[in-house]
């Protein structure tokens, strides 16, 4: 079953808003543990910013990347917030706006604001510090013995790796490298060609399990002068209509 990008939107967002429902809805009842309230305003941020993302085409870019984006880094600096209230200590006002802000200002800079790249390396730099940070948090606290305190160590570490190994490599990484090999999921790698198109890279290997994304995939690379010199069908899953294909680029 395929699902459109508007579906996965309208899912997230339902999800988050639940979520933080949820959580808001327990700390009413305990009122105690204000540190759940935090984590259920950080949901309900998230979802608010998946709404203007969302409008993006459809609204100002101010409104759909640098407002949603600031809002994104808000809900994870509260996330971050609520680990602090949780083991008592206080909530930091420039640790809880600092991603929002470093965002806007750098945004403002051409040559980062122009840059698609750069703009994915900033953001992912900044959730994955705020969850680092989550992370760093709850281990401080080890002293009390919490059942949950260490998989919430490694879930939110593994959160922040995450959006750092899951960025593509940018340009300006790739600099160095005159040849590449991909071998990306069936949703392929547009982003990842994008970035291959605009560097240095002279050879490409492109490993697909999906026809259709590959052939999407190459479009970009055919518009940027590579050439597909040789292209390999594999059927290697017997009994199936599956295929993989292996290209060769080279400009």
């Amino acid at each position: 079953m395929n699902l459109d990008v508007n579906t996965l939107f309208l899912v997230t967002i339902y999800v988050e808003a639940m979520l933080g429902l949820l959580l808001l809805f327990a700390w009413v009842q305990n009122s105690a543990i204000t540190a759940v309230a935090w984590w259920g305003s950080a949901h309900l941020l998230r979802a608010s910013s998946v709404v203007l993302f969302g409008m993006f085409g459809s609204a100002p870019d101010w409104v759909s990347i640098d407002l949603s984006n600031a809002i994104l880094f808000t809900a994870f600096a509260v996330t971050w917030t609520g680990a602090r209230v949780f083991d008592g200590r206080s909530p930091s006002i420039v640790g809880l706006f600092g991603g929002a802000v470093l965002w806007l200002v750098v945004c403002r800079i051409p040559a980062i604001g122009h840059s698609l790249e750069a703009r994915i390396l900033i953001s992912s730099f900044i959730i994955a510090g705020y969850t680092w940070a989550a992370a760093y948090e709850f281990w401080r606290g080890r002293s009390e013995p919490l059942v949950s305190r260490w998989p919430a160590i490694f879930m939110l570490f593994a959160h922040g790796a995450l959006f750092l190994l899951r960025t593509p490599l940018s340009t300006l990484e790739m600099k160095k490298f005159d040849a590449a090999v991909i071998d990306p999921p069936r949703s392929g790698a547009r982003q990842q060609a994008e970035q291959i198109a605009r560097a240095p890279i002279r050879k490409l290997a492109y490993v697909s399990c999906d026809p259709a994304s590959f052939a999407r995939d190459i479009k970009v690379l055919i518009e940027h002068g590579f050439t597909l010199t040789k292209l390999t069908p594999v059927d290697q899953f017997r009994w199936s209509p599956h295929i993989e294909l292996v290209g060769a680029f080279e400009r």
